[in-house]
């Protein structure tokens, strides 16, 4: 579970900075393109005290409902796997 929770963090992140931009990889004062951890962090913990990613225009931005719904799309199937290989 928790290596699924690490993959689908590292895929998630890949996407919001594709679909977003500017979230993980943003200029500096000097114009530079550089990696800004803080940023990363506060977007996936946003929705916890803010309403906004709970819009469903962007839903998909939303780490803690994706993460949700992954968790229990992946909790089905290793069910429903285990299940159809016991057989």
């Amino acid at each position: 579970m928790l290596l699924f929770i690490l993959i689908f963090t590292i895929c998630f992140i890949i996407f919001i900075e594709w679909y977003f931009g500017s979230i993980v990889f943003r200029p500096d004062a000097s114009n530079h393109i550089v990696f800004n951890f803080s940023s990363l962090v506060n977007f996936l913990f946003h929705p916890f005290h803010n309403s906004f990613l709970w819009n469903l225009e962007v839903i998909m931005g939303n780490y803690p409902c994706m993460l949700f719904i992954g968790i229990c799309i992946y909790s089905l199937v290793n069910k429903y796997m285990y299940l159809f290989i016991s057989k």
